[in-house]
């Protein structure tokens, strides 16, 4: 009956340990590894600075930025692919 006991809690940590491991790191995957400001597309602004004095239109850099003026002009812009009439 002893062995049939220990193997029971044994079981149950067990089973208790792996569910918390699968939420730690789920909340790893959906918070992101790294800290700051989180955007959309799952990266941070830590290091973006602006290049182009603001002005998306004709950026070198508009497709990769994750500044929040690049994503709404994405959005917005009809010449970035967006639903909108421009900047």
């Amino acid at each position: 009956m002893s062995d049939r006991i220990r193997r029971r809690n044994f079981l149950k940590t067990l089973g208790r340990t792996l569910l918390l491991v699968g939420i730690g790191a789920l909340a790893f995957k959906l918070l992101g590894r790294r800290g700051g400001r989180f955007l959309a597309g799952g990266g941070t602004l830590r290091g973006q600075t602006c290049v182009n004095e603001g002005i998306c239109r004709g950026c070198p850099s508009f497709s990769g930025c994750g500044l929040p003026q690049a994503l709404s002009a994405r959005q917005r812009a009809s010449w970035a692919g967006g639903q909108g009439g421009g900047p």
